[in-house]
This record gives C-alpha cells, structure tokens and sequence, in this order.
C-alpha cells in the first residue's frame, strides 16, 4: 500500500449536496467491514435501508447529527459521524456525544488517515463542549477494538445492535475528549 500523507488530506464538515457520495461512500465501507460474517440478503437490506441518499439526506440535516468527511484529491475517502441523540447508562460525563462512524475505504486504511480523522473529530467535540467522547464498537471487530484502545477508549459495558433482526453484540467504549491520547 502506497504512503499515505495526511497533509493531502481535506476533513471538512459535510454539506447537503454530499448525500449521494457519503450514501455510496457508507454502503461500501459498510459492506467492506461487516460482509465476511453477515453477507447475504439481510446486509444488502440493512445497506439499502440506512444508507440511502435520501435517509444521507435526512441525517446531513439533523442538527444533532454532525458529519465529518474526509476528501483526498477530492475524492471522499472517509467519514465520521459525531451524535448527541444517542445514550446509554454505563456512560459518564455531563456532555456525552457519541462516535457513531468512522470509516475509510479500504485503499486507505493502515496509512494514517484514521488516525488523523479521530483526532479531528475529538478536536470537534471540544469545541462543542462535549467532555466525553463514546461509541458501540461490534464485539468480532478486533481490528476497529485495537484502533479505539490506542485512542484511549475503555470498556464500559456492552449493548445490542439489530442487524436486519439479528442481534449482535457491540462493546461500549469511551474516553475523555480531552487528555493525554489527544495528540496521537
């Protein structure tokens, strides 16, 4: 895999007119990462149901929802999504806001870009006033587990994810949003 060079980067907050690459963007990063183990015609479903750009659409315009996209040669590449209408009980902190996404293609995974994106979306956090950042992380995804412990999440408890009526476990996981992992 070529280097790659996180100042060739753009990491932008994303606009109405992204809806269709971000839907083509999230149903491929999506499929990528799960379809080893959940293929079939449930995953084609659970993509075509959440990653629409009509349902792109109607997330880019939550206010409670802030999506972050990453462009290389302007190109998207990656994406975040940072939510405020998501909790669950094992979280502290007095402004939670939960990393709900964070995904890159594929060709672009192992050469720092994910790295750069989570310190963006902390960065993020801290500027709206959050002081804890969390997320659901599925519980067979030891890849994305490592990647969260170097950032400093921890376990906090676990909670069910409905995928096209399947229940599968996630790990709840969090962190301060500001600390000492801030600057990896």
């Amino acid at each position: 895999m070529p280097d790659e060079h996180p100042s060739d980067l753009v990491i932008r907050h994303a606009r109405p007119d992204d809806a269709r690459d971000l839907a083509r963007l999230a149903a491929l990063t999506f499929r990528a990462a799960y379809e080893a183990e959940l293929a079939g015609p449930e995953l084609d479903r659970y993509i075509a149901d959440h990653y629409s750009p009509g349902q792109q659409a109607a997330e880019l315009a939550d206010e409670r929802l802030t999506y972050l996209v990453v462009e290389r040669f302007g190109a998207m590449i990656g994406f975040a999504l940072l939510r405020t209408d998501e909790h669950h009980s094992a979280i502290t902190g007095a402004r939670p806001v939960m990393l709900s996404q964070i995904y890159l293609d594929q060709a672009h995974i192992g050469g720092g870009i994910g790295s750069t994106l989570m310190r963006r979306c902390l960065a993020e956090a801290a500027e709206r006033g959050h002081d804890t950042m969390w997320l659901g992380v599925w519980e067979r995804n030891q890849r994305a587990i490592g990647f969260y412990e170097r950032w400093g999440f921890r376990r906090v408890g676990t909670m069910d994810f409905d995928f096209a009526g399947q229940s599968q476990r996630d790990l709840v996981m969090q962190r301060d949003v500001v600390d000492q992992h801030m600057s990896r």
